[in-house]
């Protein structure tokens, strides 16, 4: 009932949009379908917050961040809110990072500006390039959503970001987009901005703090990802002599409604239900353990060990890839926890800044931060010719 009552909504919106003065230095930020402060999102808009004259405003669907918000001093307005709405209307500049639904009734004109930050660079195939064939239901739907509550299509995006011209040709082919700005990514401005050698989080001081983070299962329908080392008495009691935490952090689509960790371990700690920036998380992370999920490509600026665990034939049972984890670290990979116990060891004791070297000059071309910078001269730089 909400999708016909906001449909309702939009097709007024959509009406009214032309008439709207746009205001030159307005920007409005969203991620994660407007209901957390999160993602490269946040990071831009910490940066274009500080610069001179940005008018900068974060849209939430949910009035407890948007209070939450405000009274940290960042503003925030409610997204079906009458002030809300004509914020938006108004903004020249949107941002988002996570789904075109980041923000709702934002409509392409000649003199908007959308911004991609999207949300890590792929391993997995997305978007077009994802082979689903939607039902004739689900097209009707998306049809109604992109031109009455989203307000635009991927095809429209002025920019895109990436972080080197290897993913480039992805991300051009996934979004339909027309410029990608190979700068890098805002949310990873918080690795050069850190003292490094100090936990962000006060229950991680003081451990060598081993991270799970593996992505998604058929997008939350297939099997929950398998709790490492938690059947393993011998290990854990390792990890305790040796002052090791391992710590879950499990894709938010994996996680059913209410859900509770079920481990009972003073070694593990899984903080997967927590309201935690996975960004400080990888920022607090000795030794990171994944799957197909990005967050190792941001992790190799930290230039600290990882691996994979590779406990099912992802690629081929549940989601396409555009290359081949094995391709650049076979050596990485582990297919059970015996391997991963002998390769994480091995991690600890015998790891080098430099271990991995090629394949970070491959996925990153700027390894020294100022990511948002980068977006937002590039973005800006055409300013002057349009007032």
């Amino acid at each position: 009932m909400f999708f016909i009552y906001k449909i309702f909504i939009g097709l007024f919106l959509k009406m009214v949009s032309p008439f709207i003065e746009k205001e030159p230095k307005l920007w409005v930020f969203g991620a994660f379908y407007g209901t957390r402060f999160i993602e490269n999102s946040k990071y831009f808009y910490y940066y274009v917050s500080k610069q001179n004259q940005e008018k900068c405003i974060w849209v939430a669907k949910n009035k407890k961040l948007v209070h939450e918000l405000n009274s940290k001093g960042f503003p925030c307005v409610y997204n079906y809110s009458i002030e809300g709405m004509l914020t938006i209307l108004k903004a020249k500049y949107y941002v988002f990072s996570t789904s075109r639904n980041d923000i709702d009734f934002y409509f392409h004109g000649k003199k908007t500006v959308i911004i991609n930050l999207f949300h890590g660079m792929p391993i997995k195939k997305i978007v077009k390039d994802f082979p689903h064939k939607n039902t004739f239901t689900e097209q009707i739907i998306n049809y109604l959503n992109d031109r009455f509550i989203v307000g635009f299509d991927w095809e429209h995006i002025d920019y895109s970001i990436s972080t080197s011209p290897f993913f480039t040709p992805f991300l051009t082919t996934a979004f339909g987009s027309k410029k990608i700005l190979e700068t890098g990514l805002p949310r990873n401005d918080l690795f050069f901005s850190l003292n490094l050698s100090e936990k962000i989080h006060s229950i991680l001081k003081g451990k060598t703090v081993i991270t799970y983070m593996p992505t998604h299962r058929k997008y939350g329908l297939g099997l929950q990802n398998p709790a490492l080392f938690s059947n393993n008495p011998e290990i854990l009691d390792y990890f305790r002599k040796n002052n090791i935490v391992i710590v879950y952090k499990l894709h938010v689509n994996m996680l059913k409604p209410g859900y509770q960790s079920e481990i009972q371990s003073d070694v593990i700690i899984d903080l997967s239900a927590a309201i935690i920036d996975p960004q400080e998380l990888l920022a607090d992370t000795d030794l990171l353990i994944t799957d197909y999920s990005s967050c190792f490509i941001d992790f190799m600026l930290l230039k600290r060990p990882f691996l994979f665990y590779h406990y099912d034939n992802y690629e081929v049972t549940d989601n396409p890839v555009y290359f081949r984890i094995g391709t650049y670290f076979q050596n990485l990979i582990c297919k059970n926890e015996n391997e991963l116990v002998y390769k994480i060891k091995e991690s600890l004791r015998e790891f080098t800044p430099n271990t991995n070297a090629n394949s970070l000059d491959l996925f990153h071309t700027n390894q020294s931060g100022g990511y948002s910078k980068a977006i937002y001269t590039i973005v800006t730089e055409q300013r002057p010719h349009e007032l």
